[in-house]
């Protein structure tokens, strides 16, 4: 038992000093604007690798009702700028919460 506990340990401290992938968080999006059903996002990705994200942002339409609204995956290479459109259901009066980059599926 203290052999695999061991084991586990070791392997956990060698795997936090292998190279970190970087965070969907290290990219920059910005609110490009609404129009209709659809939110339009700028993403930039200032790291030195390939990203593949999703864009979330959370909207109020003109019923007064709230979705957060998800892109689908988007890569993005080292450097790059990307404009993503994400579509609503119903007309968007706001945007509730900034943009931001989110995990890929």
């Amino acid at each position: 038992m203290f052999k695999r506990k061991l084991t586990a340990a070791l392997l956990a401290f060698f795997v936090s000093f292998a190279p970190a992938r970087a965070l969907s968080t290290d990219l920059d999006a910005n609110l490009v604007g609404v129009s209709g059903t659809t939110v339009t996002v700028a993403v930039h990705n200032p790291t030195s690798s390939t990203q593949t994200i999703r864009v979330s942002v959370k909207v109020k339409y003109a019923d007064r009702t709230t979705q957060t609204l998800v892109s689908v995956n988007v890569t993005l290479n080292s450097g790059e700028t990307v404009t993503v459109t994400i579509q609503g259901s119903k007309p968007i009066a706001k945007v509730i919460d900034d943009p931001e980059p989110i995990n890929p599926l």
